[in-house]
């Protein structure tokens, strides 16, 4: 379990990032909210954790959630840059679970946040789920990933 400190600063980081893709969906013409973001409170015990998780990060007009990542260790332009097959998704819980809206798609930003690969919900069928050996969290996760070619690639101009 990551420790508060490492958490909160990611989250922090993740909240930059939120917006980047929300400011190239207005950009685009999409009406867009930033979902909100609830932390757990400092006393609580740690394994209320789950109570705390949001449900997406932006919601379009349709109430459809856009799912945003980064991936700080690659800085790719194109699908030439990167080295993978397929693409991390996210953890099959956080896919999973049901949430208040259903899902529209997840922008994978690149580590200076100038493009993204979207990988759209109805691709889904074509997802694999490996358990990988998460860096962050120290042990094995479960996660879906999308091959590459149902993948589309942004730039968002910042």
């Amino acid at each position: 379990m990551k420790e508060d400190s490492v958490f909160f600063k990611a989250l922090d980081k993740s909240r930059k990032v939120n917006n980047v893709v929300c400011d190239w969906l207005k950009k685009k013409g999409y009406e867009v909210d930033l979902l909100p973001q609830e932390t757990r409170p400092i006393d609580a015990p740690k394994e209320d954790r789950w109570k705390y998780t949001d449900s997406g990060d932006i919601e379009i007009i349709e109430r459809k959630r856009i799912e945003v990542k980064q991936r700080p260790s690659l800085d790719f332009k194109s699908f030439n840059d990167l080295p993978y097959e397929n693409i991390i998704v996210d953890e099959e819980y956080k896919i999973d679970k049901n949430h208040d809206s259903p899902i529209h798609s997840y922008f994978i930003l690149n580590k200076s946040m100038t493009v993204a690969m979207v990988i759209m919900a109805e691709t889904k069928k074509h997802w694999v789920k490996q358990k990988k050996f998460d860096t962050v969290e120290g042990e094995y996760r479960c996660f879906y990933l999308c091959p590459k070619k149902y993948c589309k690639m942004v730039h968002l101009n910042r």
